[in-house]
């Protein structure tokens, strides 16, 4: 029996997750679980495993819902508490599916105590991909569809004899548009493919999210950034693909469900009989391949770029998007303003090259009050 900590229980990938862990039940018992605020669902998942903690990382509800609760689960307080779970003995595997900067810290305090962890939160290696050692990234089994299927194409293979890695990506609603202008928000958070947050929904409508992709795979994979390719595959079939020196190319192919990374990150690699259903290629029928329009989507070319500049406009890149995002959610800015925002808050940023946790955490702070302030 292999105890799970889960952190960011009650997100998309968490429920996935959870739906994991209920179908191996002889396998994998839940220690703990953690959360912003959302307890609704949190309770329902307390009552079906009755895990050891509970963290609610909002101090004002969790007081609300410690002073109810009745079960047997010991409710902590406020992300102070984090270190509490995470120096935890007992805990075999964490899956870390925080979503956004805040799920980073905790990240790099799990690969400080040399634990395994199923990474779901990208933005762990996104934003501090330097200062996590070639030592410590031996930890993560990336849980990403696109990096978990690079993950199992390399088992075995040497790192001389890999060519490029090919990211494939869905290209989200609008992949075939020539003019994203007038985009609303609801036609943004309608993918064709994925049912995800609100946040990586929009990132995978302005294909910013696939750059984030190819940050993370250089750094995931150690390869240089100009070996990282994209190429838009609709139907979501193939998750990714590697291609080696003597031009013979992996993939790795299966229906669209996050539960199968999720599956192969708990059981680090072990194959099983899958919850997901069977691929069937006759049904698909065929398989379609665009390069993507990066003039269009120009989020794709500001995140190689930002990649190649390193230091701390990566963690810039992702604060500045999150800040427009969500002003983009409240109906403050249009589609097309997210990038413009996220550029502007780029050129504004004096990069610090070999930066320290503080420096990426203060340029962080910085990037995403200048995005919140911006006016176009």
């Amino acid at each position: 029996m292999k105890n799970i900590a889960l952190l960011g229980a009650t997100g998309s990938i968490g429920k996935s997750t959870i739906e994991v862990i209920e179908q191996y039940k002889e396998q994998f018992n839940l220690y703990a679980v953690t959360c912003n605020k959302n307890t609704v669902v949190l309770d329902s998942i307390l009552s079906r495993f009755a895990p050891r903690f509970a963290l609610i990382s909002d101090k004002e509800r969790c007081h609300y819902y410690k002073s109810t609760y009745r079960g047997k689960t010991e409710i902590l307080c406020g992300n102070d508490a984090m270190s509490r779970i995470i120096a935890s003995e007992d805990i075999d595997l964490f899956v870390n599916a925080i979503s956004g900067f805040v799920g980073t810290l905790p990240t790099l305090e799990i690969l400080k105590r040399k634990k395994r962890i199923a990474l779901a939160n990208k933005e762990s290696v996104v934003v501090f991909g330097n200062l996590i050692t070639k030592e410590q990234y031996k930890y993560i089994i990336p849980v990403d569809s696109e990096h978990n299927a690079i993950y199992q194409c390399l088992s075995g293979e040497r790192p001389d004899n890999i060519k490029r890695i090919i990211l494939t990506a869905s290209g989200g609603p609008f992949f075939k548009r020539q003019n994203l202008n007038g985009i609303k928000v609801d036609e943004a958070l309608n993918h064709p493919t994925w049912s995800m947050g609100k946040k990586i929904t929009v990132d995978s409508a302005t294909m910013i999210n696939k750059g984030y992709e190819i940050i993370e795979a250089h750094h995931l994979f150690d390869l240089p950034v100009d070996k990282i390719d994209v190429l838009i595959h609709p139907q979501s079939i193939i998750h990714s693909l590697v291609a080696f020196k003597d031009n013979s190319v992996k993939a790795l192919l299966s229906i669209p469900d996050m539960k199968l990374p999720i599956e192969y990150a708990l059981f680090e690699g072990e194959r099983c009989n899958s919850v997901i259903s069977e691929l069937k290629l006759e049904e698909i029928g065929h398989l379609d391949f665009y390069k993507p329009n990066e003039t269009v989507f120009k989020g794709l070319l500001i995140a190689r770029e930002s990649a190649k500049t390193g230091g701390t406009l990566p963690a810039v890149l992702n604060a500045a998007d999150e800040a427009a995002v969500e002003r983009f959610l409240k109906g403050d800015i249009e589609f097309l303003d997210i990038i413009k925002i996220v550029e502007k808050t780029i050129n504004a940023h004096a990069v610090v090259k070999d930066p320290s946790i503080y420096d990426i955490i203060e340029a962080n702070n910085w990037a995403y009050n200048f995005a919140e302030g911006v006016i176009l």
